[in-house]
């Protein structure tokens, strides 16, 4: 591997995925505890109202495919509960894996929390 690949994996596990960093635990059912980062600003410039974006539940988060026993699916149900015990019942709306990292679109099909 050469030495710029070197470096940008090593942000990409001691900055991008660093909980005291940019990101933060989630428990992931029937994944685990893994480090997630939220992107609510990328998510709200794919939409072409920006609060929509936020009214119909969508959100942008990027996980280690290392963190993962597969690569999620489109439609995929994900149960994700944060730090607070909060979960919410998300579905992959679309998924690409760049670097090792898993870029997941993910939508609401209910407004209110799962549990």
């Amino acid at each position: 591997m050469s030495a710029f690949k070197d470096m940008v994996a090593a942000d990409i596990n001691n900055v991008f995925f660093n909980a005291g960093e940019l990101a933060d635990i989630f428990d992931v059912q029937g994944i685990g505890k893994i480090p997630i980062m939220q992107d609510d600003d990328r998510i709200l410039e794919r939409t072409d109202n920006s609060a929509l974006g936020t009214e119909l539940g969508e959100g942008l988060i990027f996980v280690r495919a290392a963190d993962c026993p597969r690569m999620p699916q489109a439609n995929e149900r994900m149960i994700i509960t944060d730090k607070n015990g909060r979960k919410a019942e998300w579905y992959v709306r679309h998924i690409v894996e760049n670097t090792g990292v898993y870029e997941i679109r993910l939508h609401r099909r209910k407004q209110e929390a799962y549990g």
